[in-house]
């Protein structure tokens, strides 16, 4: 199982190419039951996820992983995570989980790494930038002194970098860095376009970060992964999009999504503490909000394929039109 493939929210290939007036784009890969065998899943390869960012370890957290196993669910990738993990990582292992975190000083005990598959350190850029973005001097030494014992711990080590105008020109650094430190993933995180023009990007810096990772790719891969969440919008004629709830969003307040974190609290399914089960949370918004879901979906596939702007970030795109959406809706 690949368990450092992009969010089950991205665009996946598809054989035949999809019309942008297809109302049924979306509708068709959708089921209206959940629940796949568990050795099935894992025989194929399928990855069912459980994001949780930030939310502290408690009962409520464990039983709702313990529910979603039942349904398939077999990865449970963590962000925003503290201290706490060692729990939840040791119960989710046992429920057959494969664990996974995304992290940028959070302490990792050897207790903890026991029970960690992969592993993904967030890398600012060159020691004096990564220390001025951390506000933390020495952090990237740190970082530095971390990154052995991780490799020995876990079955896979990956590096994300959050792009800025001026990245670019480090790209084959942290290709070569990631490569050093024999890591297998090397993630390029960015904004949409309304977002880097706040940034004070240009067309030009994009399409130069977006050129500059094919060129890396041919000489990276297959020992190192390159990956990047930006997509040129002509390519999504001949993409469709993955099964709802193939991932399942518990932010920091326990509320628990089908959709990417930072969506529309519309999108809300139910909350850990609530004593409903999972499967009936996902029923119910099948009922009343599945369509809702689907809109959302065709909305942000047509607005981009309408849109000036050549480079997109998917997952960033349905975030800002999940919030458009709500605001018609309630």
């Amino acid at each position: 199982m690949d368990t450092t493939s992009p969010s089950t929210h991205s665009p996946a290939s598809v054989s035949l190419p999809v019309s942008p007036d297809d109302d049924s784009r979306f509708d068709r890969t959708a089921s209206p039951s959940p629940a796949f065998p568990k050795e099935t899943l894992q025989q194929c390869g399928v990855s069912r996820v459980i994001h949780i960012h930030a939310c502290p370890p408690a009962p409520a957290l464990i039983n709702i992983l313990e529910q979603a196993a039942a349904l398939g669910y077999n990865t449970l990738h963590l962000t925003g995570a503290d201290h706490r993990l060692e729990e939840l990582v040791t119960t989710s292992h046992t429920l057959g989980y494969l664990n996974t975190l995304t992290t940028t000083d959070t302490p990792l005990t050897p207790r903890i790494l026991r029970h960690l598959d992969h592993v993904t350190l967030s890398i600012g850029g060159k020691p004096e930038t990564h220390d001025r973005l951390l506000r933390r001097r020495g952090a990237f030494a740190r970082m530095l002194r971390g990154i052995p014992i991780i490799s020995n711990s876990v079955d896979s080590l990956g590096f994300t970098h959050t792009l800025r105008p001026d990245s670019w020109q480090i790209l084959s650094w942290l290709t070569d860095f990631a490569m050093h430190h024999k890591a297998s993933r090397l993630q390029l995180s960015t904004h949409t376009p309304a977002h880097s023009r706040a940034m004070r990007w240009t067309d030009v810096d994009l399409y130069r970060i977006y050129i500059a990772h094919y060129y890396l790719k041919t000489f990276a891969e297959p020992e190192l992964l390159i990956r990047i969440d930006l997509h040129h919008r002509h390519s999504l004629i001949d993409k469709a999009f993955s099964t709802p709830f193939n991932e399942l969003t518990i932010d920091e307040h326990g509320d628990i999504l089908p959709v990417p974190h930072g969506c529309s609290k519309f999108f809300r399914m139910g909350n850990i503490y609530a004593k409903e089960s999972l499967a009936t949370l996902i029923q119910r918004f099948m009922e009343e909000k599945h369509g809702y879901l689907m809109q959302l979906y065709n909305n942000t596939y047509r607005e981009i394929l309408g849109s000036g702007d050549d480079l997109f970030n998917w997952t960033q795109q349905i975030v800002d039109a999940s919030h458009r959406l709500a605001t018609t809706i309630t």
